[in-house]
């Protein structure tokens, strides 16, 4: 399956800093705060360390075969047969999580403004969205997107931080790592950490890439960016309102943005956040739909994967159906699902393991050429 789709190293960082940012600014930071209260800043920067750790996990395995996708490699290391059932398995959860985006980002939009728009309303127009970037020019689609939105975003959340300022009281913040310990640090690091660390796609992406070894890495940086601004959403919405308040929001993000007054002129920016948070959302739909139909096709042998999109794509509207509310979408699902097995066992067990399966091929071939 030969690719016309190459992205820039600069593409890859925005890529991966808007694929994080938005969606785990809005839906991870009230889970951290009920944790651990005013630590939770420590947990988040946990939680960016970890994924990190993930991505960097990533790009090392994919650059042992950066001329293949995770599909393909995985055969190679493992034998065709395990091989075929690990691809499966990311498949499966790449479209299940597509389905969940678009419906966690479907009831975000609900319950914030449009509190009497059908779901079905936007999950459909966002999926034939999604559906028409791909089909046009498939990941470059996605690169190009982010860098026109990637500058914005960073801007208006740097705007939104120094508007709020008059509203901190550093005092909320204390005491810190008086009420914690190590081991509380790091179950308040999972929500988040589960959330930024689904760097999966690192695998699939790394194939499409121009000059790999050299701009690969940038995804780390990408994942490490949109941490530091998670780490200052939990600073700044515990200092806003304090840990009490904050853990009982359901956007607590949302709501210091419309908190903030400036001179009584600028006021009631929650919609240019939501706004914004909705193009960053946005993006990871589109980035897991893709990962989706690409990865469905290279399991199932087809050598053109457009023909697969519209039926990826109804099956994720389907699943998308299926929560009856946030509370399905936004916290039955990753504690039942995310935290105790996609985090642990997909995005580092697996991906470690065949690292580590990788790395031991090359040493030894090394030495048995060596020898020769």
């Amino acid at each position: 399956m030969k690719s016309h789709m190459p992205i820039t190293g600069r593409q890859l960082f925005w890529i991966t800093c808007m694929f994080d940012l938005g969606m785990a600014a809005f839906i991870m930071i009230s889970p951290t705060i009920q944790r651990v209260q005013n630590d939770a800043w420590i947990s988040l920067t946990i939680s960016g360390l970890l994924s990190m750790t993930a991505a960097w996990i990533g790009i090392r395995l994919s650059l042992y075969y950066p001329d293949k996708t995770f599909i393909e490699y995985v055969n190679d290391i493992v034998g065709s047969w395990i091989g075929k059932a690990i691809g499966s398995l990311y498949v499966v959860n790449w479209i299940v999580v597509t389905g969940f985006v678009l419906r966690q980002i479907t009831d975000i939009l609900i319950t914030s403004q449009f509190h009497k728009t059908p779901a079905s309303l936007f999950i459909i127009s966002m999926s034939l969205t999604a559906v028409y970037m791909l089909y046009k020019n498939g990941i470059q689609s996605i690169g190009r997107t982010t860098e026109v939105i990637g500058l914005l975003v960073v801007s208006i959340a740097i705007l939104t931080f120094a508007f709020d300022l008059p509203n901190m009281k550093w005092s909320r913040l204390l005491p810190v790592y008086v009420n914690s310990g190590p081991k509380l640090l790091m179950y308040g690091a999972i929500p988040a950490a589960s959330f930024l660390a689904q760097t999966s796609y690192m695998t699939m992406i790394v194939r499409f890439v121009q000059e790999p070894q050299h701009n690969a890495v940038k995804a780390v940086w990408g994942t490490g960016a949109a941490s530091l601004f998670i780490i200052l959403c939990g600073l700044f919405a515990v200092g806003t309102f304090g840990a009490d308040l904050s853990q009982r929001m359901w956007n607590p993000v949302l709501g210091m943005a419309q908190y903030i007054s400036v001179a009584e002129t600028i006021q009631n920016i929650d919609a240019v956040i939501l706004l914004i948070w909705f193009l960053t959302a946005f993006i990871r739909i589109v980035l897991f739909l893709f990962l989706s139909v690409y990865g469905a096709a290279q399991v199932l042998g087809f050598q053109n994967w457009k023909p697969l999109l519209g039926w990826i794509t109804a099956a994720c509207i389907g699943i998308a159906m299926l929560p009856r509310n946030i509370i399905d979408s936004s916290i039955v699902y990753p504690k039942s699902v995310v935290e105790p097995f996609v985090f642990p066992v997909m995005v580092f067990a697996i991906p470690s393991l065949l690292w580590l399966i990788a790395f031991l091929r090359r040493v030894i071939r090394n030495r048995f050429e060596s020898l020769r």
